[in-house]
């Protein structure tokens, strides 16, 4: 008789792990994951692109990379915040192209400054080069002349980034060797010094 009115334990919610991600990055491999509450309708995908409470209080874009998580020590089922949707397939389609825009931009300013690098190592170019370097581009270090060995080592690095860069982009073998032959020319006056 005393079974029947024994207390059940209430349901707990499926838990799932997160990483905090605008909609268009990836996951990363090793990145802490957060652990967030399920109770929507559809089933959870590890990769799903979901919303949740973020730090800060406010609706924060994460990725799922986890389904199976425990409750993590030291907090209370009332203390785990729900996830609140998925995102739309407009919001993934704005972040792609929005991440496309990026990529092409990136792409841009990296040729626009192997261009001035060419110019720099005095390879014929055509059209008109930048004379500023873009957002994020340190400026040319000299091609030639003197200098301490830090400042030569950091001169080879900047020529080297130039060369990796050029070699990445299966930029002309002649610019390719240019850029190598310059670095390796500043690396010389360092190891000299």
């Amino acid at each position: 008789m005393f079974g029947l009115f024994k207390k059940r334990p209430p349901k707990r919610p499926r838990l799932i792990e997160i990483q905090y991600r605008d909609l268009d990055e990836e996951p990363r491999d090793g990145g802490r994951p957060y652990v967030y509450t399920w109770a929507l309708k559809e089933d959870p995908e590890v990769g799903g692109r979901v919303f949740v409470r973020g730090g800060n209080g406010e609706s924060t874009p994460a990725v799922i990379v986890g389904l199976n998580a425990s409750r993590p020590e030291n907090y209370s089922w009332d203390e785990l915040a729900p996830v609140f949707r998925f995102a739309t397939s407009q919001e993934l389609e704005a972040a792609r192209n929005k991440a496309r825009r990026r990529a092409e931009k990136a792409l841009k300013d990296e040729q626009a400054w192997l261009n001035m690098a060419r110019r720099a190592a005095g390879l014929p170019t055509t059209g008109r080069a930048r004379k500023a370097p873009p957002e994020g581009y340190k400026d040319l270090p000299p091609v030639d002349g003197d200098a301490p060995p830090e400042k030569a080592h950091r001169h080879g690095n900047g020529w080297w980034r130039a060369f990796k860069a050029a070699e990445r982009h299966g930029r002309p073998a002649e610019e390719v060797e240019a850029f190598a032959s310059i670095a390796r020319r500043w690396y010389q006056k360092r190891d000299a010094g």
